[in-house]
């Protein structure tokens, strides 16, 4: 949590089923903090991005059976580049692991991924909530200043 705080940028990668997960959660990062960017396998958005990357940037990986290749590719590109590899994966040896500072195993019984989405929002929230503790006023008033907007937004449009 104390490196998705610290980062100057997080990319965010997840393919297939993952790519849900991912979504949900650039939505959840933007709402409380700057730079956070989905990673899309475009070229010239690839190209552009690997420009950018610094030792500061953290990336989070999603990558649950079946483990899409461009996911572990982009992982393994962003840890040359200097950048701090999380993983999310649902086993001890997903080929994840090679290229990641850190993982976060989410083992279960059954391989589908629709089973184990409900625990992967819950641990992805459990991150956010982290990262929100080193800095909770901060944290508190981006989600506030965001509430507001929805609120004054949703009114105009709907009233």
């Amino acid at each position: 949590t104390k490196q998705l705080h610290e980062a100057d940028t997080i990319y965010l990668i997840g393919s297939g089923p993952s790519s849900f997960a991912v979504q949900w959660l650039q939505f959840t990062l933007n709402i409380l903090r700057p730079n956070v960017q989905l990673v899309t396998t475009e070229a010239s958005s690839l190209i552009r991005l690997m420009q950018q990357v610094t030792s500061r940037s953290v990336v989070l990986v999603v990558s649950l059976h079946r483990y899409a290749s461009e996911s572990i590719s982009l992982a393994k590109s962003f840890q040359e580049q200097g950048a701090y590899v999380m993983a999310i994966t649902d086993s001890s040896v997903a080929p994840i692991h090679e290229y990641a500072n850190a993982a976060f195993v989410l083992q279960q019984m059954e391989l589908s991924p629709i089973d184990l989405m409900p625990i992967l929002i819950s641990f992805m929230n459990t991150l956010v909530v982290g990262m929100m503790a080193h800095d909770a006023t901060y944290y508190n008033s981006q989600r506030q200043k965001f509430d507001e907007f929805q609120n004054s937004f949703l009114a105009d449009r709907w009233s």
